[in-house]
């Protein structure tokens, strides 16, 4: 899914629609947003459609004309007029098949439009978003003429791009560290389950954290966002994080500060990992570098690649991979890097 905001900036609106297939949270919409915020993009205005909210009356309406004495279409102001425009049509698959009939020649590249009343704009971009039949939620079959109106794309979420975007706006490190440390937890959609641990579901976990709830609050809240499995894992993982070794001791004892309690595992060492990125700066990046020095390769380069996508995101990456001590462990560690 991480290729769609490059296909979407760079597609000609007047091919066919784009309908993009994924499981729920993995995305779709967010995918829309990025677009539109991205400052080089063209796109300046949103118009978002949900067929399961509509009916084929909110497209258009009769209105008699007393001098012709004739009835006449006028479109409704739903549909888009400026230029510049998407117009996304999300949840795509939960509309019926009354409602696909007026979307049929809306999306349709060779008519954009609703009878002789209504055209999208020339430079107007149709996107459309759907769930799968198979993730039961509530996906009719599309007609066949429908289905030859689109442009079919299967989406599916990337870990390792997914923790960059976290990092870079502000999801708690615990989170990017968690997912890290436990990938298969990352987007595990089961229908069976009220709810799942997926992209958009490890956001609203990382909220829950920021709130300061108690800890039995804290699993209530991420057992009905993430489900009861991965609400008592991250809870576990972040009790390990409240014993790490103090980053204050680390900055100024790098080679003799104590290492992680336990028994070594993956967890213990992707939480300190983790809080290590959370810390560092273009000042005291040398210094917790000579502590990393004593994991495992492993985690202190995601340590290294968490500081850098944090220092993009927030404007920092310039002063800080300019940075004397961070550009010699890129030189030293040019084999395990990109």
């Amino acid at each position: 899914i991480s290729d769609m905001q490059d296909v979407i900036s760079n597609y000609d609106p007047l091919d066919k629609t784009i309908l993009m297939y994924g499981a729920p949270g993995v995305g779709k919409t967010s995918i829309i947003d990025a677009v539109l915020n991205d400052p080089a993009s063209r796109y300046e205005h949103l118009i978002t459609l949900r067929p399961s909210q509509l009916e084929p009356s909110d497209f258009a309406l009769p209105v008699y004309d007393r001098d012709t004495k004739s009835v006449d279409m006028v479109s409704n102001s739903i549909l888009p007029t400026l230029k510049n425009t998407i117009l996304f049509v999300d949840e795509f698959g939960q509309g019926g098949r009354s409602i696909q009939k007026p979307l049929m020649q809306l999306l349709n590249a060779g008519e954009r439009g609703l009878g002789n009343h209504y055209r999208l704009p020339d430079d107007c971009l149709t996107i459309a978003a759907t769930n799968r039949v198979e993730d039961r939620s509530g996906v009719e079959k599309m007609l066949a003429a429908m289905s030859e109106r689109f442009c079919h794309i299967d989406v599916q979420p990337d870990m390792k791009k997914w923790c960059v975007w976290a990092i870079q706006n502000d999801i708690p490190t615990e989170i990017v560290a968690y997912v890290r440390f436990n990938p298969s937890a990352f987007d595990d959609f089961d229908f069976t389950r009220r709810t799942n641990p997926n992209p958009r579901n490890w956001v609203f976990a990382g909220k829950a954290i920021r709130k300061g709830y108690t800890q039995r609050v804290l699993e209530v809240m991420l057992s009905g966002i993430i489900g009861e499995e991965q609400a008592t894992n991250l809870i576990a993982f972040l009790n390990i994080w409240g014993t790490l070794p103090s980053l204050d001791e680390i900055a100024r004892n790098p080679l003799t500060a104590p290492l992680p309690d336990g028994d070594g595992s993956a967890g213990t060492h992707y939480a300190i990992a983790g809080a290590i990125a959370n810390a560092a700066n273009r000042d005291n990046f040398g210094t917790f570098v000579q502590y990393l020095n004593r994991l495992s390769k492993e985690f202190e380069v995601f340590s290294v690649q968490t500081m850098t996508d944090k220092h993009r995101g927030n404007g920092e990456y310039e002063k800080f991979v300019t940075n004397k001590s961070y550009v010699n462990w890129c030189v030293e560690n040019q084999d395990v890097i990109l």
